[in-house]
């Protein structure tokens, strides 16, 4: 039986080529973007769920709303971030909040955040005593425990210790070997805007399409803590 359904198909499909032709065409179009959509939607549903614990971190935001001064609302902005000085208390106002980090991307640099703009050179002396310089995008300055918050794994250096001091910066495994070929350039010195000395103290594995976060060079804010700590800090957004 099934084989005569076959074969009734098959001459039917014989008889009109030009229908069987969009036909095939069509469902052939249908299953590849339904493949396509299909990959694209389950790793984007999965986004920055590889880090521990992901569930329980949350990003702070700023809901900014304008008010008269009778109380009537004007309007109101929502934003992904918050001001450096608010973090600290956090902790202090909402008793269940177990750790806080704060994450500044390169687009928001501002001299009163980080002592220069947001355009980054990175100059290093290689073995020959000639100097490199690379044009940078994707730069970020974060708190030391940057590591132990985020699950992102550390091909060189310990996760406690390679933000502690000032000036300390980790590379991305792609920008270390750019850098420095495939070696553990641990203790290499880089030069900032040719004005500030940064150790490397790590590095990390390339972080995954499907994150958020986006940087290559993650510099320690150990230095920059009294300033971020600032109420008056207007210009920078975390």
């Amino acid at each position: 039986m099934l084989l005569n359904y076959l074969k009734l198909s098959f001459r039917l499909l014989a008889r009109n080529p030009f229908f069987t032709g969009i036909n095939v065409i069509g469902l052939a179009i249908g299953f590849a973007s339904f493949y396509a959509l299909w990959e694209y939607s389950t790793t984007e549903l999965k986004s920055d769920q590889y880090h521990k614990d992901a569930d329980r971190i949350a990003r702070i935001g700023t809901n900014w709303r304008w008010t008269d001064d009778g109380g009537k609302n004007w309007g109101h902005l929502t934003f992904a971030f918050s001001r450096s000085h608010i973090i600290p208390s956090l902790k202090e106002d909402f008793p269940e909040v177990e750790s806080t980090l704060r994450l500044l991307n390169q687009p928001v640099f501002d001299k009163s955040a980080v002592n220069h703009g947001t355009s980054i050179a990175i100059s290093i002396n290689d073995r020959n005593g000639q100097k490199r310089v690379f044009k940078e995008e994707n730069v970020a300055f974060a708190d030391s425990n940057l590591f132990t918050f985020f699950s992102i794994p550390l091909v060189y250096g310990q996760p406690e210790r390679v933000l502690s001091q000032a000036n300390d910066v980790v590379l991305s495994q792609s920008t270390a070997e750019k850098y420095f070929g495939k070696i553990d350039p641990t203790g290499e010195l880089l030069r900032l805007n040719d004005t500030t000395t940064l150790k490397v103290s790590g590095v990390y594995e390339d972080l995954p399409h499907n994150s958020h976060l986006n940087f290559q060079l993650v510099i320690s804010s150990a230095g920059l803590l009294t300033q971020w700590d600032t109420p008056m800090l207007h210009y920078a957004s975390f």
